[in-house]
């Protein structure tokens, strides 16, 4: 042992310290790697194919709310730099009357007029007439104002939550 040790002190020795450490966790990295199982190895067989009842669930659930909003036309604005919810209405050809409807219920944070440049807003119809107007913040965030059976308008934030899916 004490022969080898020697040997590997005298082939090493012309080189820096540092050189040998980075080669010898090099190879141990690469030797690692080539050994790691692959992604197939890893799942058993009978976990494959494991019922998930709950996101089941969630696609109905998902589907409810989808088919609520088919029933709705919506024409999508994309806001400009120096365009106001005024001048959206104009494009639509709507009233300002009905803008001043829409805004009337505006709260300190539930503001459809507040709007910045790159921002989409829908308008969403109901045949002929304006059901719903979505300042769409993210994905995930839109404030919306909507008709309420009362023929008022009331506003209001939704959140969605993410979805995830197992493959």
């Amino acid at each position: 042992m004490r022969a080898l040790l020697e040997r590997l002190n005298t082939l090493c020795h012309p080189f820096p310290g540092i050189h040998v450490l980075g080669v010898s966790a090099s190879a141990i990295l690469l030797t690692t790697a080539l050994l790691w199982p692959s992604s197939g190895q890893t799942i058993p067989e009978g976990l494959s194919s494991m019922p998930l009842a709950h996101l089941l669930k969630s696609d109905a659930s998902r589907d409810a709310a989808t088919s609520e909003h088919a029933a709705l036309r919506v024409i999508t604005e994309q806001v400009n730099s120096g365009d106001s919810l005024s001048v959206l209405f104009q494009r639509q050809n709507l009233s300002p009357q009905l803008l001043v409807e829409v805004t009337r219920n505006e709260g300190r944070s539930d503001r459809v007029s507040r709007l910045r440049a790159g921002q989409q807003v829908e308008f969403r119809y109901q045949g002929d007439h304006l059901a719903e107007v979505a300042v769409i913040h993210s994905p995930f965030h839109q404030t919306v104002s909507r008709l309420t059976d009362d023929q008022t308008w009331s506003i209001a934030q939704q959140f969605r939550e993410p979805e995830i899916y197992i493959e």
